[in-house]
């Protein structure tokens, strides 16, 4: 008997599945996938409440949902509460913390103790944070200045500064960190290094 006779059933299945996953890869092609913030990203935040109401992804899905509704208060108690769960795994609520309370200027005790918590437990994310300063360098010379000393830190790999408009008009600047991978963090380097180039 014919190797293709005696496994012809076999051959059919894989025929079939080979046809459906080709017509899906083809529809998918033309089509992005849904955003977290988009009607999809919400519906299915909402099936995982209800299937998964006490993990602490599907907290972090609804505070980022309350954010880009525009209630802090609710973002904040979801962060809270996802993090109270010690989630290891979860890299990105580890880094939504840290840059959350760098955003909200928090001491540096507590925005030490979250960067290096992300930190330890995803020692090779390739995610930056955000730094913000009330006014930034006036010179290219000052620019090269801050930059120099901010490579010198050890915890730091890359840094990229950028001028932003504020609405009140002001230019404060960002100053966007890549870390060394396994380093321990301390932000008053950064303090350290932006008052050491540009005194006020």
């Amino acid at each position: 008997m014919p190797w293709y006779q005696k496994y012809r059933i076999l051959l059919v299945i894989y025929g079939l599945c080979l046809l459906v996953g080709g017509r899906e890869w083809w529809l998918s092609r033309g089509s992005e996938p849904p955003g977290w913030f988009s009607e999809e990203g919400r519906a299915l935040t909402e099936v995982l409440v209800r299937a998964t109401p006490d993990e602490a992804d599907t907290e972090l899905l609804q505070g980022m949902q309350s954010l880009a509704a525009g209630d802090v208060e609710a973002y904040e108690r979801f962060l809270e509460e996802a993090l109270a769960r010690n989630p290891k795994h979860n890299g990105m609520l580890l880094r939504f913390h840290a840059q959350h309370l760098i955003d909200t200027g928090e001491d540096w005790v507590t925005v030490n103790q979250a960067l290096n918590r992300w930190r330890i437990n995803h020692p090779f994310d390739v995610e930056t944070v955000n730094y913000y300063i009330g006014a930034g360098p006036e010179t290219d010379l000052q620019l090269a200045a801050l930059e120099d000393a901010l490579l010198r830190i050890r915890w730091i790999e890359r840094v990229w500064l950028e001028p932003i408009a504020a609405e009140d008009g002001t230019q404060p600047w960002r100053i966007v960190i890549d870390f060394t991978d396994g380093a321990v963090v301390d932000i008053r380097d950064v303090d350290r290094a932006v008052g050491f180039v540009l005194p006020r």
